[in-house]
């Protein structure tokens, strides 16, 4: 096996190992570092990209076979990345709906308590001075 395929099957076994951190993390609702996880993918699938454009196509196409159970199992993986993704964005969506709906209530509330025209509501027609 030539440098170029071993440099390339530890860059996947990596992209592998981010994205398993990162459904876990999002499993967890542990958001610290997800941008950190997914910057560090971005980089090292874009490694791999040029390592990839520098060697024959023949070489590339024989590493691909040979690395696709792989392959497979990072595909695994950043399926349930995605669909964590679009819960978790769906989840954040509707807190937010429920916040602005309780804002509104809330604002409502307020102002329909408020003393807008000066006249306090413990004082009786009777009590005024003059």
């Amino acid at each position: 096996m030539a440098m170029y395929g071993i440099k390339k099957q530890s860059g996947l076994e990596e992209i592998l190992a981010l994205t398993h951190q990162a459904v876990q993390m999002l499993e967890n609702e542990a958001y610290d570092e997800i941008d950190s996880l997914m910057n560090r993918r971005q980089e090292v699938m874009d490694q791999i990209t040029a390592w990839d454009a520098q060697e024959d196509a023949t070489l590339v196409e024989a590493e691909r076979k040979r690395l696709l159970p792989l392959l497979e199992e990072i595909l695994e993986y950043d399926r349930k990345l995605t669909d964590l993704i679009e819960i978790r964005k769906q989840e954040a969506a509707q807190a937010m709906q429920k916040l602005k709906i309780s804002r509104k209530l809330n604002h409502s509330y307020q102002r329909s308590y408020s003393n807008q025209d000066g006249y306090y509501i413990d004082q009786t027609i009777g009590s005024r001075r003059r």
